[in-house]
């Protein structure tokens, strides 16, 4: 079971269809540097380079999460680097495969505020999830972020008949705008709640 939010928001926010299984996908990270994501790895951190700023992340746990996706369209401004957790089974025994994604893209520079930034990329994604309802929020102060100035929010949806717990986040770096976005069904999300944290926690950009 897949997150349909996810496809959707990558369709509509970034243009960039979401082919698992295809030549893009790829199996390990520490494979990626100097690849379509300069992504390489220093520590425990890792690094990669969203178009001239550098984003600066903790992986998740890797004998439970593997990297799916770490794709750029050049010709749009806009890329994504996708975690998919190993199968979590639900209380009907079906396996569901969590997602926490990177997704960013270059924006004009006039747009410097978070907010704007929220409410412009929400327009949009509105639109193809009329069901969206926004369950709570946070910023960098209540959940103890590394990054000052990002904003989340967690939302409730129903995908096929499922509903789906997302953790959505929005921060803001010069001239690149990233979303922060981790995707499970309700039902397995106490299972993964905390990796999800622990990510968006340890997210911010190099030089800030």
């Amino acid at each position: 079971m897949k997150p349909k939010y996810l496809y959707i928001l990558l369709t509509v926010w970034l243009g960039i269809p979401l082919f698992l299984h295809c030549a893009s996908t790829v199996k390990d990270q520490e494979s990626l540097s100097g690849q379509t994501g300069d992504t390489e790895a220093e520590n425990s951190l890792y690094k990669t380079k969203l178009f001239g700023q550098t984003i600066i992340y903790e992986k998740p746990d890797e004998s439970r999460w593997k990297l799916e996706q770490d794709i750029k369209n050049n010709a749009r401004g806009s890329g994504m680097i996708m975690y998919m957790r190993v199968p979590v089974y639900d209380n009907k025994n079906r396996a569901v495969k969590p997602v926490i994604a990177i997704l960013y893209e270059e924006i004009p520079r006039e747009m410097k505020d978070v907010v704007q930034y929220y409410i412009f990329k929400m327009s949009a994604l509105k639109s193809n999830t009329p069901d969206l309802k926004t369950v709570d929020s946070f910023d960098s102060e209540k959940w103890g972020l590394k990054y000052d100035g990002m904003i989340g929010f967690i939302h409730k949806n129903n995908q096929s008949g499922v509903i789906h717990t997302v953790i959505t986040c929005y921060m803001l770096y010069k001239d690149i705008g990233v979303t922060i976005m981790c995707d499970s069904t309700e039902d397995v999300f106490d299972q993964v709640e905390d990796d999800m944290r622990r990510f968006i926690k340890s997210v911010t950009f190099e030089n800030k």
